[in-house]
């Protein structure tokens, strides 16, 4: 539910003018005045030339060349594997940003630290009966209560494959990840 809550409020953003228009320094001032209140890691705009500009961090870089641009401009919705950077482990989450005519100019992106996710299952677990996972679409362990199994990059077992694969496709056709909580 929080990636999904996160995906939900990029959604919302982009049907802002100061983001659909495209205007840098419009989309700057918009997110600048908003980004605590989202709890993104970072937010970014993707734009269809292949530079993606940093809000936080007030750069641009040409990533059309990268795998994640590609990716990203190819789905309405994209999530990203974890990321395990230097100082948080991160997924980014994507929507498309459409113009006036429903055309795709961008995307715009968020990462979302994981160690917030990693707190939901351990809150989860304390409270409720059961288990949590974060999973891929490969059947890999992203995020779960028992940190273990993502340590180890365990898969869910073989059986259950063909249901896992069959919630991404109903619920989240474009989706490359899916949460389970």
């Amino acid at each position: 539910q929080y990636v999904n809550n996160k995906v939900s409020l990029l959604q919302g953003l982009v049907t802002f003018p100061e983001i659909y228009e495209m205007n840098t320094v419009k989309q700057k001032e918009f997110i600048k005045s908003r980004s605590k209140a989202l709890g993104f890691h970072q937010l970014f705009i993707m734009k269809k030339d292949g530079m993606a500009y940093y809000i936080e961090e007030d750069i641009c870089r040409n990533q059309k060349e990268e795998p994640f641009y590609k990716d990203v401009m190819s789905n309405d919705t994209y999530i990203t594997e974890p990321f395990y950077g230097a100082d948080a482990t991160t997924m980014t989450v994507s929507v498309s940003i459409l113009d006036e005519n429903k055309k795709k100019v961008g995307a715009l992106c968020g990462s979302i630290a994981l160690e917030k996710v990693q707190q939901m299952f351990e809150e989860n677990r304390m409270f409720l009966q059961g288990s949590s996972l974060l999973i891929n679409r490969d059947g890999n362990f992203i995020s779960a209560d028992d940190m273990e199994k993502v340590y180890v990059r365990n898969r869910m077992m073989p059986m259950y494959h063909w249901f896992i694969r069959l919630l991404l496709k109903k619920l989240t056709r474009k989706a490359k990840s899916f949460w389970m909580g």
